[in-house]
């Protein structure tokens, strides 16, 4: 047999199915977890594996945090222009506060207290709202300033008088304040 007819006779044997798969090609499994799913609900479930890895990181992202305009990285900073006094004094971070932090968190919950007594129908969840608010007032800020007031008429001589008056006028304008957004927000019959 001549060679044409040799390669004539194994095409013929060979399937198909036998010959490599083409590089555009893509091998599908069954058990992909993408087997089946369009793009819009491969990025939903992706979406929704993120949001559930975040949540366990929620207070963390509460925290504040200070954006500014340009974030810049210098290799050298000590020997860069940047390491100057005025650069410092213009651009230098500004300190993490967590009283006013922590007062701030007190006002949304007063607030959130306030909205949800304006809300209630039911006078005892109502009652149950409003006393919530006045333990919450009470373990910020009332017996603290009621201890204050206390050592000054107990121990007048061992005491800053002027200091402790201070620490009084702030925690009375703080549960002013709450008592403002209670009232701003609550409704009250």
């Amino acid at each position: 047999m001549n060679k044409r007819k040799i390669y004539i006779q194994v095409d013929r044997w060979i399937d198909e199915e036998d010959f490599p798969v083409k590089a555009s090609l893509k091998v599908v499994r069954r058990r992909d977890p993408n087997h089946g799913l369009t793009e819009d609900e491969i990025n939903d479930r992706n979406e929704f594996i993120r949001c559930y890895m975040l949540k366990d990181l929620g207070p963390l992202l509460l925290i504040p945090e200070e954006y500014t305009e340009e974030d810049f990285i210098v290799q050298d900073y000590y020997e860069s222009a940047f390491n100057t006094y005025d650069f410092y004094r213009l651009d230098k971070p500004k300190p993490f506060n967590g009283y006013y932090y922590r007062l701030k968190q007190i006002f949304e919950k007063v607030k959130d207290l306030a909205i949800m007594h304006s809300c209630i129908s039911h006078q005892e969840g109502r009652e149950n709202t409003r006393q919530r608010y006045k333990s919450l007032m009470d373990n910020e800020f009332r017996d603290e300033a009621l201890t204050l007031i206390n050592t000054l008429k107990k121990y007048p001589q061992l005491v800053d008088r002027k200091e402790l008056l201070t620490r009084v006028a702030k925690l009375n304008s703080n549960i002013s304040k709450c008592d403002r957004i209670w009232k701003a927000h609550a409704f009250s019959e």
